[in-house]
């Protein structure tokens, strides 16, 4: 708490600090988007590794069901 009261004067969203570089709103803004972002591509890259994987299972269980004898 010491080190918040002590820096408050840096870090603030007041408009004003647009031009002497002490508004943190716009760049926090940017990174919480960028996090986003990244988290959107996690998704599509983990949605197509499961269909790729899903894929393989079934060529995999189609081919050990073509070739290996069953049990009746």
């Amino acid at each position: 708490m010491q080190f918040i009261a002590a820096n408050r004067h840096r870090v603030n969203g007041d408009p004003a600090g647009l031009y002497d570089g002490t508004n943190t709103e716009l760049a926090i803004a940017n990174f919480e988007s960028s996090l986003l972002g990244s988290g959107l591509d996690i998704i599509r890259h983990t949605r197509q590794l499961t269909r790729n994987t899903a894929t393989w299972e079934q060529n995999y269980q189609e081919v050990m069901q073509a070739y290996l004898p069953t049990k009746e």
